[in-house]
């Protein structure tokens, strides 16, 4: 439930349906990669540094308030966006998108340089 704590269930889903959930534990694995990396930062510290352990605290709902972009902007100017499915606000083509023969691509630029690059790519023929 900490999606939903966290604001990220209002922020996803279709403008005119309910706030969705993720479909897998996100809270949970952002916490879990986060103490990874404490782990490994407190490691380097008590070896290189100081000698001694440390206590690492990773509460989940900060760390997925910590997860997405448009929390960070509400952070800073308190700007609330419409849910609009999972299309990106800062990434463009990204997406799933079908073919003329029925199948499914996957495509993800998030700079013009990527998306020029993947464009090129696709009317060549190279992907």
């Amino acid at each position: 439930m900490v999606e939903a704590m966290s604001g990220f269930a209002a922020s996803t889903g279709p403008a005119d349906r309910p706030p969705t959930l993720p479909s897998f534990p996100m809270a949970d694995m952002v916490a879990a990669l986060s103490g990874t990396a404490a782990v490994l930062a407190a490691l380097r510290h008590r070896d290189h540094v100081s000698g001694r352990g440390s206590d690492r605290h990773l509460p989940l709902r900060a760390l997925a308030l910590r997860a997405g972009s448009d929390r960070a902007e509400y952070a800073l100017d308190r700007t609330v966006r419409a849910r609009h499915g999972n299309q990106s606000d800062n990434a463009s083509p990204r997406g799933t998108y079908q073919t003329r023969d029925g199948k499914w691509v996957a495509l993800s630029a998030s700079t013009p340089a990527s998306a020029t690059a993947l464009f090129e790519g696709l009317a060549s023929g190279a992907f």
